[in-house]
């Protein structure tokens, strides 16, 4: 008998429902009755939300057998008449239908009709499997082609559905084992995981738990059409084992079955209670039924997860270093203690430290400042970001040392270590991966990839932890992943791979951008703290203190007190504030932003240290992301209490590093504070010119013009801009750069520096030739690195580590080949001196008038003049020999009634830093100040602001500018016999509307040379 019941219409989980007959009588006759879901017209759940309530079907992955349509359903009535009903009730009499067709089909043989259970088990197997439904959906027709292969004892195998090899991120032949603690496969019952590699024999053995159950999945691929046959072969109670192929269950695992296969890619999946013995899969191609053998090249795991979207940090390849975040066992160690359930990147640690290289034999290394109070065992997870060997196309294994361990490569666990055998306490274990392919069929996507190990240690003073990489085919000696490693997260400011300014970078948007697309430019970008000193209040001292949670605490009392200017080479470095503030004081907005359109506000820096004990808070009530290094630390989700979880570790080593640090604000209001507390009192976070750090990226000669392209697509701002008038193209041409081409990609340079790498970037003015004369001294902020592994990126000429050597698409695709790569580099290269840009009219967008008036919404310098994404149109300002020292951009007639007046003009260039020309310029490894001089014309008003890669080196936050002259320290490597290239946007605006923008931009060397940035010094990105 087969019973095919109704799940009901309550929009309800009937897995969390004691008693729901007819549907719950499958859990007591689970073969002979099915329980039917409604799917609607796009094979989801059939769902209808009103007002006041939410009504559909009922669901459940253990209580549901399948789905069927059950949306507008025409079906008779009474009274004779036909009419469209929904519900479950109308997608159960087509299953109902369906197994009425089996059922013949199956007893046409022997006239037995009474096949229930074999019919439920055709329907379940021959549904095709929908993404995120939860259960499958019924298919007529493949039911009834699998019934008739059933009476010749072929298995028919369903694809996977929408399962496409290319567009798999990570893939690997082998299996991916789970243990469970009661056969109900279900996350919260998960007590460990493993993964088994395919050797030269298909066997799945070695069981790392003893619990009751495991599952053992993968991807199955048949290369050819026809008839394989499967056999399992093993000691086992077959009673104990379940096998499923293709969605089939295989019944009687003493035989050897038959399987019809179109060639493609099939679940595979085997359930074992009480696993003990060795599991071993035979097969046959077509053709070769007599001839079973050793199932290689059919069983994969893989993985369609892209590396993590990072979009809140730059794209700059900053280090090789590893996060390592450990903490205490909560108990013994066994598979469970480094299960992916109970070890996540977004949970709590006690320690956090910053690893060079991830081969090391102490306790100490792994624990950093916390080694010596602890003694007994800890787990952890080790993160960082890689790019393949290039050597490897693309292909290759890892092998990993340690205790008990497991590596996951963009979130698939490919590697399990652990030593099976018994023993009293664990020791370490080598092992290797199968051979892994990274990036198949991806060409136009960033090569970066996640790496993380999850590990358990003793805590012994012996301890090792190592990763290295492997050829696919060759010897196994084990080769450093540290060249190839490419983090964006962590960064030592003295190794020279980027330039840096201080501060803290904030960047608001009208809506939180698409971080799934190409994202646009945000409209405001800022800099902190010193765009409070280009505020008139903030020039005064006199910045509103704003009250906090009910106490007298001024959140700008910090910056009142420290003596801020716009010109920081003034205050000799000591400019500091709380990273804490109203938007409204910083940037006059007018009606754009404002409490009635929240607008979206992302702030980031680099941070020498972690939070005051592991805790951190908002300053206010407010919807906030925090990131920190690999981890987001704080969730906090609504506006009623700045009380959440705090995930920081309690303690941070950064070893000479700076870790990323993000606050996300998705709906901040104009007037509402916002910022983040360090720890659980009433402490701010400070920002200041020496513990928070913003790289600017570096393009050397020779990677600046190593693509030779014209016209490709640039976009400094991530943002197209129209190129309606290429004129600008054809002037100059004979003024071309004359740089070294010298594109030495060699990693196994024969070099043996001992650098002595200096950073002192609080000097005060007067200190600056003094550094210059004193050469190196020592740093006071930590070790630096002074290995001597010739393979050890970080012990570069610093002239080498600058180069770029990348050749980017037009939507600025992040590849980086070695430390200090960026997103800026390649195609966006430097090739004809002069200005070139666009001026811009001020439309009804921004301003009261349906034309333009007197009074605009947004009185201040934009970064991106578009609110959306997309093309800008505006009018060509081009000028080949002008640069940012000149009078450029006539904006022509005097404005009418249907002509707005032009009044802002925006520039993407090259700003050439003559590094060979600095007398320090031999002292190999120490960053030097550079400074940057924007003065401002008074004549008409003009407020310029100028962003270097992703950071705001000069602000523009208000208009007119209460502040004309301004000095930013740009902190550069000191070495290299070829120029830099700085990635630059300035956008300037003149009020009331004048006829020309007048630029006065000086570049002062660390000997206080000062040259105005001419076109010699100032090469337009023409594209």
């Amino acid at each position: 008998m087969l019973l095919v019941a109704a799940a009901g219409n309550e929009a309800a989980n009937l897995d969390d429902i004691q008693y729901y007959n007819p549907c719950t009588l499958v859990r007591d006759f689970p073969d002979n009755v099915m329980c039917v879901m409604a799917t609607d017209t796009q094979d989801k759940r059939l769902e209808v939300r009103s007002a006041t309530r939410i009504e559909g079907s009922n669901y459940g992955t253990r209580t549901v057998s399948v789905a069927a349509p059950g949306n507008e359903i025409l079906s008779t009535v009474i009274n004779h008449t036909w009419a469209n009903s929904s519900g479950s009730s109308m997608a159960t009499p087509m299953v109902a239908g369906v197994a009425a067709l089996v059922l013949s089909i199956l007893g046409a043989k022997d006239a037995n009709f009474y096949k229930g259970p074999q019919a439920k088990s055709i329907l379940v197997e021959s549904a095709v499997a929908i993404p995120n439904l939860g259960n499958r959906r019924i298919d007529a027709s493949a039911a009834v082609q699998t019934a008739l292969l059933r009476l010749t004892n072929v298995i028919r195998l369903v694809p996977l559905k929408d399962f496409n090899a290319d567009h798999q991120w990570t893939t690997m032949e082998g299996f991916n084992l789970t243990y469970y603690n009661n056969k109900t496969i279900a996350p919260e019952n998960i007590v460990a995981e493993d993964t088994k590699p395919v050797g030269s024999w298909c066997v799945i053995d070695g069981y790392k738990s003893n619990s009751s159950f495991l599952v053992v999945r993968a991807n199955m691929y048949l290369p050819k059409s026809g008839r394989y046959s499967f056999q399992i072969k093993s000691d086992a109670n077959f009673s104990n084992l379940e096998v499923y192929l293709g969605q089939a269950q295989l019944r009687n695992l003493s035989e050897i079955y038959v399987i019809q296969s179109t060639a493609g890619w099939y679940d595979f999946e085997l359930r074992y209670t009480n696993p003990v013995k060795p599991i071993r899969i035979l097969m046959a191609d077509p053709g070769a039924a007599g001839n079973l053998g050793n199932a290689t090249g059919i069983f994969f795991i893989t993985s369609d997860a892209e590396p993590r979207n990072l979009y809140y940090a730059p794209d700059i390849a900053l280090s090789s270093a590893w996060q390592v975040l450990t903490r205490r066992a909560s108990g013994p160690l066994n598979a469970s203690s480094i299960s992916s359930i109970n070890l996540k990147m977004d949970h709590g640690f006690n320690t956090s430290t910053v690893i060079e290289d991830l081969n090391i034999t102490s306790v100490r290394t792994v624990l950093g400042s916390s080694a010596s109070a602890w003694t007994s065992p800890f787990t952890g997870i080790a993160h960082t970001r890689f790019r393949p060997p290039p050597v490897s196309a693309g292909s290759l294994r890892f092998q990993v040392t340690c205790e008990l361990c497991a590596l996951y490569v963009n979130g698939l666990r490919v590697l399990d270590v652990y030593d099976p055998s018994p023993r009293t306490s664990l020791q370490p274990v080598t092992q290797n991966s199968n051979c892994i392919t990274l990036n198949v069929g991806k060409p136009y996507v960033s090569t970066v990839h996640d790496l993380v190990l999850r590990f358990a240690l003793n805590g012994t003073s012996t301890t090792i932890l190592a990763v290295g990489w492997l050829p696919c085919t060759g010897d196994n000696v084990r080769q450093s992943l540290k060249p190839y490693i490419m983090n964006n997260l962590l960064w030592q400011p003295s190794s020279g791979v980027a330039g840096y300014v201080p501060g803290m970078q904030c960047d608001v948007w009208l809506n939180k951008p698409d971080i799934n697309a190409q994202s646009w430019a945000p409209l405001i970008k800022f800099r902190l703290p010193t765009a409070l000193a280009h505020t008139g209040q903030g020039i005064r001292g006199s910045l509103p203190g704003a009250v906090l949670m009910g106490s007298d605490t001024d959140v700008y009392s910090v910056f009142n007190a420290s003596g801020c200017s716009a010109i920081e080479t003034a205050v000799g470095g000591n400019c500091s504030a709380a990273a804490g503030f109203v938007l409204a004081d910083i940037i006059n907005k007018g009606f754009m932003l404002s409490d009635t359109a929240p607008a979206y506000m992302r702030c980031w820096t680099y941070v020498n240290s972690g939070f005051t004990n592991g805790t951190v808070q908002t300053l206010k009530p407010t919807e906030a992301n925090v990131y920190l290094g690999s981890q987001r630390v704080l969730a906090s989700p609504d506006t009623v209490s700045i009380v959440f979880p705090s995930y920081a570790p309690n303690a941070t080593t950064m070893n000479g590093h700076y870790q990323l640090l993000v606050m996300e604000f998705p709906g901040l209001r104009f007037n509402a504070l916002a910022g983040l507390r360090n720890g659980s009192g009433k402490d701010f976070l400070i920002v200041d010119s020496v513990n928070t750090l913003l790289p600017i990226p570096l393009i050397g000669s020779g990677g600046a013009t190593s693509t030779g392209t014209s016209n490709a697509g640039r976009g400094l701002r991530r943002r197209r801009l129209s190129t309606a008038d290429p004129s600008f193209n054809d002037l100059n041409q004979d003024q071309n750069l004359n740089l070294d081409q010298d594109l030495d990609l060699d990693l196994d340079l024969d070099l043996d520096l001992d650098l002595d790498l200096d950073l002192d970037h609080n000097l005060l003015n007067a200190q600056y030739d003094q550094q210059t004369l004193a050469g190196r001294q020592a740093m006071s902020t930590g070790n630096l690195n002074q290995h001597n592994d010739d393979k050890d990126l970080n012990q570069r000429q610093l002239n080498r580590r600058r180069r770029l050597q990348l050749d980017l698409p037009a939507n600025s695709f992040y590849d980086p080949k070695v430390l200090g790569a960026s997103s800026y580099t390649g195609a966006v290269t430097p090739s004809t001196r002069g200005l070139c840009g666009f001026s811009f009219a001020m439309t009804s967008s921004f301003t009261d008038q349906p034309v333009f008036g007197p009074t605009l919404k947004i009185p201040t310098v934009f970064y991106n003049f578009s609110l959306n994404a997309g093309p800008v149109l505006g009018t060509p300002c081009n000028n080949a020999s002008a640069g940012l020292s000149d009078a450029v951009c006539s904006f022509g007639a005097t404005p009418t009634s249907s002509t707005p007046p032009h009044r802002m003009v925006q520039f993407e260039g090259f700003l050439r830093v003559p590094i060979s020309r600095s007398a320090g310029s031999g002292t190999t490894g120490t960053m030097r100040p550079w400074v940057l001089r924007v003065t401002d014309d008074a004549a008409p008003l003009q407020t310029t602001s100028i962003t270097v890669g992703d950071v705001t080196i000069r602000n523009g936050v208000e208009s007119p500018n209460p502040v004309r002259a301004g000095e930013t320290v740009l902190w550069l490597p000191g070495s290299g016999n070829t120029d830099l290239f700085l990635p630059v946007v300035v956008t300037a605006r003149v009020r009331p509307a004048g006829t020309q923008i007048v630029f006065n931009v000086s570049l002062i060397s660390p000997e206080r040379i000062t040259q105005r940035v001419d076109n010699n010094y100032w090469y337009c990105n023409n594209g």
